[in-house]
Order: structure tokens, then C-alpha cells, then sequence
């Protein structure tokens, strides 16, 4: 779910930029094609999303780790974890 709020941000992120930057230079020509307000929103919408993702990533288990469910043991909640496999521990 945080995925897609990352990516939701950055579009809106990137199209607040690409109004505010056209707001700024007050340019309506709409001949002009690709403008600076189009580049640089997409450059923010770009950079949000990486830095979202990289976030995303830091809180990830390593690819080879295995998923321990939730245990009930002595009538206690036991919470699920990622074990690293043997190969990581050296």
C-alpha cells in the first residue's frame, strides 16, 4: 500500500511543480512544445519516486531470507519475523 501513496505523492508532487513553475514564468504559448515547467516536474515526480522507493527498500528483508509466521506458545503471542538464511550469516 505505501508503494502506491509513494507514487501518488509523486505525481502530484511533479504536476505542483510543473504549475508552479508555469504560474512563475506566466508563459501560455502553448506552441512552444516541451517547456522548462514540463521538464522539471517530471524531474521532481522522478526524484520523489526514487527516494520513495530507496525508502521503501530500507525496511525490506534480504531476498534470500525465509518468513516465520506469528506463533501462540504458553498463550503468547509470538510476532513473525525474517530469518536470514544460513549463506547470509557468514
Amino acid at each position: 500500500m505505501r508503494r502506491y501513496l509513494i507514487i501518488l505523492i509523486a505525481i502530484l508532487v511533479g504536476l505542483m511543480v510543473l504549475v508552479l513553475i508555469d504560474k512563475l514564468a506566466n508563459n501560455k504559448d502553448p506552441k512552444k512544445g516541451l517547456r522548462n515547467a514540463h521538464i522539471w516536474g517530471a524531474s521532481a515526480a522522478l526524484a520523489v519516486l526514487a527516494f520513495g522507493f530507496y525508502w521503501l527498500e530500507l525496511e525490506a528483508a534480504a531476498p534470500s531470507s525465509s518468513y516465520v509466521p506469528a506463533k501462540v506458545i504458553d498463550g503468547k503471542i509470538i510476532q513473525p519475523d525474517f530469518v536470514p538464511s544460513a549463506s547470509d550469516a557468514q
